[in-house]
């Protein structure tokens, strides 16, 4: 699964708790259905 940082256009790995390109704290929100 492919995740974007929600603070950059920038990808980050499934792994990774912060964004590598701009280092704010990725939300991790699994097993959530996206509210509309």
């Amino acid at each position: 699964m492919i995740t974007l940082c929600p603070y950059c256009p920038n990808q980050v790995k499934e792994s990774d708790t912060t964004c590598p390109h701009c280092g704010m704290p990725i939300a991790k929100q699994e097993n959530q259905k996206e509210a509309a």
